[in-house]
């Protein structure tokens, strides 16, 4: 269960198979992805053109409170810098 972050690649004979790269994850309503944005004054903004900083956090689900040995969910949080871009 849960959903997956993969990647997929064009070739000259197509699109590749998707490969999972990190998951399970929550659903993201549940926070399993999150994006936030900055603009170059760090002034918060929606993810898009004219960001220039991302904190990118991604959450798996927690264990089931009645398995064997219940785990809280893992949490990754990573930051972005973007130089230069496009008008």
């Amino acid at each position: 269960e849960g959903w997956y972050l993969g990647r997929q690649r064009w070739s000259p004979d197509g699109w590749e198979i998707i490969q999972p790269v990190a998951g399970p994850l929550a659903a993201p309503a549940d926070g399993g992805l999150r994006l936030a944005a900055w603009d170059s004054l760090g002034t918060p903004m929606a993810p898009g053109p004219g960001a220039r900083h991302l904190q990118i956090t991604l959450r798996t689900p927690a264990e089931p409170i009645g398995a064997r040995t219940p785990l809280p969910p893992l949490v990754l949080i990573g930051g972005v810098t973007l130089r230069g871009g496009h008008p």
